[in-house]
C-alpha cells in the first residue's frame, strides 16, 4: 500500500485449525481507499482459504470516530465500559467508512487502537468491540499513573476478556 508501512496479518489455528485472524494496518495517515481494498482483500482471501468467514481483530494506531458514539451510547444505554474515558477522542478525519466495511464484512470483531494516552475504556458498538490500549512507554503527555498494558485474552469460543495491567507510579 502506498505511503503505508506495517499492513499485514497474522492467523491463529488451534489443533491445526484456523480460528482467528489478527489485522494489522497503518493508518497514520487515516483510511485510504487502498487501506479498505486491501483489508478486504485479505479478509476475503483468509476466507477463501479456511473455506468460511474467520473472525478477526483489527489493530491500528489512530481510533475511528465510531468510538466517540460507541463511549456516549454505552453510556446512554448503562452498558458496561472498560476502562475510562479521560480525554476527547482524536479520531481520524479521513477513515473512508472503514468501520462500515468492517461490519459489513462481518469478520472483525474488535477494534484495537492507541494514540489518545489518556484514554483506556472499550465498549461495544453496533457489533465491534472498539478497545484502547493503556499507555506503555515513558514518552506521554499524561503521569504515570495510568501507564501499563492490555492483555486480550482470546477464548476457546472466539470470545475475549480484557485485562489490565497497571505500573503506576513506575517510570518505563
Amino acid at each position: 500500500i502506498a505511503d503505508s508501512y506495517g499492513n499485514y496479518y497474522y492467523n491463529i489455528f488451534r489443533k491445526g485449525e484456523l480460528s482467528h485472524s489478527l489485522i494489522f494496518m497503518d493508518n497514520g495517515r487515516g483510511f485510504r481507499s487502498e487501506h479498505i481494498d486491501w483489508y478486504v482483500d485479505t479478509v476475503e482471501e483468509i476466507a477463501a482459504y479456511n473455506e468460511g468467514l474467520v473472525p478477526s481483530w483489527a489493530i491500528f494506531h489512530i481510533p475511528p470516530v465510531q468510538t466517540v458514539y460507541a463511549y456516549y451510547t454505552a453510556v446512554d444505554a448503562g452498558e458496561e465500559i472498560i476502562g475510562e474515558k479521560n480525554e476527547g477522542v482524536s479520531y481520524l478525519w479521513q477513515d473512508g467508512n472503514f468501520f462500515w466495511f468492517a461490519k459489513e464484512l462481518g469478520s472483525t470483531k474488535a477494534f484495537i487502537y492507541g494514540h489518545d494516552h489518556l484514554n483506556t475504556y472499550a465498549c461495544d458498538y453496533k457489533g465491534i468491540k472498539l478497545c484502547y490500549g493503556i499507555k506503555t512507554g515513558k514518552a506521554a503527555y499524561c503521569s504515570n499513573d495510568i501507564q501499563g498494558g492490555r492483555v486480550y485474552k482470546l477464548k476457546a469460543d472466539n470470545t475475549f476478556e480484557i485485562e489490565d495491567i497497571s505500573i503506576a507510579g513506575i517510570f518505563l
